[in-house]
């Protein structure tokens, strides 16, 4: 996608709550609004900011949140990031003024006994998969690469009617997850009570927190597998006392005031690949 493709840049919004006028907005978006500014304004400070911290000591341990050093890939990702929030924000806006919250996902309750005793006897009789669940996927490895939207090979800045079509057909967590995941947002780099709510919107809003979890696993499995190999690309502690190292670099972590978000210019330039 061209730069002329690209979707226009988001403006930061300091009050998302406020701006469905008189009508009270539903709690559960409510929540969701709130953590979207953070997310929001996080994203735009480590867009503008990373260019100039690329070569500070502690960089790989931010970087390692997205398995990549690569300042054009992160910033990428970053963009993506900011776009999807910046649409969900504005589709739950939309719902609500016409005052339609969102349905929590109720935590599924433990397994029957004789559930679990089936799907023992499926297993051994080497069925691969209980009746009822998905069997696995044939697709080859090859195939399956390109439909994995996290490998830099096929990365892409959807069109604001793909982020559109997303907003419909997703649920709130999964495209959560995907906002987390652009920004490389895990607990290393997040204040404690922020990562706390991520989390439980994740896990009460949808297929969220299992997708942002495998991702997170590719991720930290691809460092340790360039680390073992002594590509000299990450530091041997890359993965320890992230969230100081991060603090001392950026001087905040996300859910916390930027030091200075007056400096950041008013309309951001979309990446160029």
């Amino acid at each position: 996608m061209n730069q002329q493709e690209q979707p226009a840049a988001p403006t930061h919004d300091p009050a998302p709550q406020q701006a469905q006028g008189r009508k009270a907005v539903p709690p559960v978006i409510a929540f969701v609004l709130d953590i979207l500014q953070t997310l929001i304004g996080y994203g735009e400070y480590l867009y503008a900011t990373v260019p100039q911290h690329a070569a500070h000591p502690h960089f790989p341990k931010l970087a390692a949140s997205f398995a990549t050093q690569d300042v054009g890939r992160f910033r990428a990702h970053i963009w993506r990031g900011i776009l999807r929030a910046t649409m969900l924000r504005h589709y739950l806006r939309a719902r609500a003024k016409q005052g339609r919250d969102i349905a929590e996902t109720p935590i599924p309750s433990p397994a029957e006994p004789a559930t679990i005793e089936a799907l023992e006897m499926n297993l051994r009789a080497g069925s691969g998969h209980a009746s009822g669940l998905p069997a696995r996927s044939r697709l080859s490895p090859g195939n399956r690469l390109h439909t994995d939207p996290n490998n830099p090979l096929y990365f892409y800045i959807p069109s604001v009617a793909e982020l559109a079509a997303q907003m419909r057909r997703r649920t709130v967590g999964r495209i959560l997850a995907d906002i987390c995941l652009d920004l490389g947002i895990d607990s290393g780099n997040t204040a404690r009570d922020t990562w706390q709510r991520i989390e439980a919107a994740l896990m009460g809003l949808g297929d969220g927190y299992s997708h942002y979890c495998e991702v997170k696993e590719q991720r930290r499995l691809t460092v340790r597998r360039e680390l073992k190999r002594g590509m000299g690309i990450w530091p041997w502690d890359v993965q320890d006392n992230t969230q100081e190292s991060i603090q001392a670099m950026l001087g905040f972590l996300c859910g916390a005031a930027p030091p200075d978000r007056c400096g950041l210019p008013p309309a951001m330039a979309p990446p160029t690949r």
